[in-house]
């Protein structure tokens, strides 16, 4: 083979693997796939958080939408027993809420707290809480949302 043969077919093989992976081999254009939509957001904060009257000890910020929001948290009081109370604020008027909480001398409690919210505008939900008296601390407050396209109220 001459060396103008070899490299007529040098050229061959690159203009077929060139044509192959081209846009058009599949008889129109590629585009590039556009990213995933964001659905869930989740935020966490390892504390302690240290609370007394509607203190809040986590936020996660979201998007407006609808949203099916879980919170969770561990509660402890350095003295007691006192009540404690940690709302979920989710927007609009839903609020979740775990009262009478007993705990005495560092004793601690996980709180589980969802609620849906229907958001209007970009804004935070919230978890807020309170102590009967003394000052309450909060760890490992999580917030997690899954957007959704509609809520059923019951």
């Amino acid at each position: 083979m001459s060396k103008r043969t070899a490299i007529v077919l040098s050229l061959a093989v690159i203009a077929a693997l060139a044509l192959a992976t081209s846009p058009w081999a599949s008889g129109g254009a590629r585009s590039a796939a556009a990213p995933a939509p964001v659905l869930g957001y989740a935020s966490a904060i390892r504390g302690p958080v240290p609370f007394t009257t509607g203190s809040v000890v986590g936020s996660l910020a979201l998007p407006k939408g609808k949203f099916i929001v879980a919170a969770k948290l561990v509660a402890s009081v350095a003295s007691g027993p006192h009540d404690v109370i940690c709302e979920l604020a989710g927007g609009a008027a839903d609020t979740a809420r775990v009262d009478d909480l007993r705990v005495d001398g560092m004793a601690n409690a996980t709180l589980a707290l969802s609620s849906g919210a229907v958001l209007g505008r970009a804004r935070s939900v919230e978890v807020r809480c309170r102590v009967s008296g003394g000052t309450g601390y909060a760890e490992h407050v999580s917030i997690t949302a899954v957007k959704v396209t509609s809520l059923s109220r019951s």
